[in-house]
């Protein structure tokens, strides 16, 4: 199917992140595969510690992993008091 274009926008906002001034996107030139670490482990840690998730009420998947184990005892919820 030439000169048909077919654009894909599923999560727009991540496309915004990539320009802010501390976003891991936005590190370079990569010389090194350590370089290629680096940024890789960056990314890792945005992606869950500063990413909000809709699905997770506009949570850091780590946030929502901490309250989640934080109500529950030996695997159990916790009880409410």
């Amino acid at each position: 199917m030439q000169g048909n274009t077919i654009h894909h926008s599923d999560a727009g906002s991540q496309y915004n992140e990539c320009i802010r001034d501390d976003s891991p996107f936005r590190r370079g030139p990569l010389r090194s595969p350590a370089d290629l670490e680096r940024i890789t482990a960056d990314w890792v840690h945005w992606y869950n510690t500063s990413r909000l998730m809709h699905r997770l009420d506009r949570q850091p998947p780590a946030e929502n992993e901490a309250n989640y184990y934080a109500s529950t005892r030996n695997g159990r919820p916790a009880d409410h008091t």
